[in-house]
């Protein structure tokens, strides 16, 4: 027999064996090749249309997060599956197979593998790729008609992407296998549980790691966006240095308890535990970072939708808007708002710094007509009733779509010859994008006495609310002003210009529930790993007289375990993460957190429960 046909026989042999491998590779498949498909068809063609380069930007870095997680991915289930295979290779090293044939069957073997889960994958994915673009526009809103557009380059570039991150895990296998002694390869399917000698350094750093992972917290809920960076990093060393030393020490601690020990099955769960947690602390650490990492990435997809529908706001709030330097004479009936701003461009500072080149005010008696005229009424009891002549209050940029406070706020601005105290901020409605920069809120006699040292801007706003008529009125009026003096504003033009927002959130929704299926997929593999590793053991412990119930009772204890642990520090360390982000970002996130804990949560008790019967049928396997 050949070798390329000995390594087709093993492939057929081991799918079976080996059924939530070849799944995960067909899933990793299908997930790239829809947003491939995505990628380079007639929808992702309309989008940039509207915001070329952005669109284009965006599909690009998501490319990316997602090449990065199937390397992951990928990486961890070749591992998985060649530790699983070292035994058979082993065998075949001792018959006197040379090492380098062996090798060379695994690669074949594996190419198999990886081909025919990619074609499967790809098979599945363009067939359900419009299904996937009609529930990625259906959560953005957007109204269009999705058609079956696979590309050829989106079949040859997932192809391309997932076989060459393939091949180089594949080769890594058989370096691994070469440089292994045939010893080595018989025992790495049963290596000896020995429970780790926990001496005076492990005490020492499992302090030390918790008052690391304490201090990130903390550096978290501080405000301070320069701590982002120390969060970040002791928030990851502290979470290995719990699973490497401090939940091992604390199974520790409960089996030296013999009330704990010595009731029901502990015995058995808490050693099995301790090694477990100590032995795979790096992946389980892993697990509950991408765990925290995901619900951010949730997190960021609402904070867009949020920002898209404050924008959505802020744009349609006058849907035409005239604004110019000349005082016009329209129709008083065409418009519900009209007022005066003044723009200075000289002698402005802020904190006592150059850091702006002018500066636009508007009397707060204006302020105050126009938010009651917007609905609006109930906001001004938040802010201040009066102005003194030394403050003023500051009205955001609202095309700002998120603000990120980097440094010290600003507290007084200087403006020709005397100082302002900032006595509030806002977002509040008022012109809307019409006027796309931040407004000074000054008192009346204050803005009267500054009118010779600037210019006044003229606007007049419109609540039209009908996208044609709008149009309309925005195009007679193009022809009829002076362009060099006046600029007509449409709001629904500029709206389209943000949809990619839309899209951001419904990509990001998507990637959080293919991120999170995978993170419980991981636990899943390595459970069933640990499983074929434990069946000697636990068959033993049936002949020696203990009853399946005894036994079911310790693998429901010990995975559920696996899968609590890290889930429940990944939902700790998140809390935190969720709460930074909000804070930056000036959004209560909570709402968002709970919606990705209980989605994790579903997700990781479907799997716990596969897990647990999986287990189950290896272990009373014959």
């Amino acid at each position: 027999m050949s070798l390329l046909q000995l390594a087709f026989n093993n492939f057929k042999n081991n799918v079976k064996t080996y059924t939530m491998f070849f799944i995960s590779m067909i899933f990793s498949v299908i997930v790239l090749c829809n947003f491939e498909v995505l990628r380079y068809g007639e929808t992702i063609k309309y989008l940039q249309e509207k915001n070329d380069q952005i669109m284009s930007n965006l599909m690009s870095v998501i490319t990316v997060m997602l090449i990065c997680f199937m390397i992951f991915f990928i990486w961890y289930a070749t591992n998985i599956f060649l530790t699983k295979r070292k035994k058979e290779i082993g065998i075949y090293a001792f018959m006197g197979v040379e090492i380098k044939t062996i090798s060379k069957l695994y690669f074949l073997e594996m190419m198999f593998m990886g081909s025919i889960a990619c074609i499967v994958g790809e098979v599945i994915g363009a067939i359900f790729s419009k299904f996937f673009q009609v529930i990625v526009l259906k959560v953005a809103n957007f109204e269009l008609n999705v058609t079956y557009d696979v590309t050829f380059k989106a079949i040859i570039e997932t192809f391309v992407i997932f076989m060459v991150i393939f091949i180089i895990f594949t080769i890594k296998g058989m370096i691994s296998i070469l440089r292994t002694q045939v010893i080595d390869l018989l025992k790495a399917d049963s290596q000896e549980e020995k429970v780790p000698n926990f001496g005076f350094w492990y005490y020492i750093e499992a302090i030390i790691s918790v008052l690391i992972l304490g201090y990130g917290y903390y550096c978290s809920t501080t405000k301070n966006s320069n701590l982002i960076f120390p969060a970040v990093i002791c928030v990851l060393v502290g979470t290995y240095g719990l699973y490497q030393s401090l939940i091992p020490l604390l199974f520790k601690v409960l089996s030296q308890k013999k009330s704990i020990l010595y009731r029901g099955e502990n015995i058995i769960t808490l050693s099995n535990l301790t090694y477990r947690v100590r032995r795979n602390y790096r992946i389980y650490a892993l697990i509950s970072i991408i765990m925290a990492c995901t619900i951010c990435v949730l997190g960021g997809a609402f904070t867009t939708k949020n920002s898209y529908e404050e924008q959505e706001r802020q744009i349609l709030v006058y849907d035409v808007a005239v604004i110019s330097t000349d005082n016009l004479f329209l129709p008083n009936t065409d418009f519900d708002v009209q007022v005066d701003l003044l723009t200075i461009d000289h002698d402005v500072s802020s904190n006592g710094i150059l850091s702006e080149n002018d500066v636009t005010l508007m009397k707060y008696s204006d302020f105050v007509q126009i938010v009651k005229k917007n609905e609006l009424a109930s906001e001004l009891s938040k802010l201040p009733k009066q102005l003194k002549n030394n403050e003023l209050m500051v009205l955001d940029r609202p095309g700002t779509l998120m603000t990120i406070d980097w440094g010290m706020p600003t507290t007084k601005y200087q403006i020709v010859d005397k100082t302002y105290d900032v006595v509030d901020e806002t977002r509040v409605i008022t012109l809307g994008w019409a006027v796309n920069t931040s407004i000074k809120v000054v008192n009346d006699d204050v803005y009267q006495s500054l009118v010779n040292e600037g210019e006044t801007i003229h606007f007049y706003g419109a609540k039209i609310k009908d996208q044609t008529l709008a149009s309309s009125v925005a195009n007679q009026l193009e022809k009829s002003i002076n362009n060099k003096t006046t600029h007509i504003y449409n709001g629904y033009n500029l709206l389209e210009k943000i949809s990619w927002l839309k899209f951001v959130y419904a990509v990001g929704s998507f990637l959080f529930l293919v991120v999170m299926i995978a993170t419980g997929s991981i636990i899943y593999m390595k459970i069933y790993h640990d499983s074929s590793e434990d069946k000697a053991k636990y068959q033993t412990l049936l002949k020696i007289g203990a009853t399946k119930e005894d036994l079911n009772r310790v693998i429901i204890k010990e995975v559920s375990l696996l899968y609590a642990i890290p889930s429940l520090l990944g939902a700790i360390t998140s809390y935190f993460a969720i709460g930074a982000l909000g804070d930056l970002m000036s959004m209560n996130l909570t709402k968002v957190y709970f919606i990705a804990l209980g989605v994790c949560i579903l997700i990781f008790v479907f799997l716990c429960m596969c897990s647990i019967h999986t287990f189950k049928k290896l272990i009373y396997k014959n």
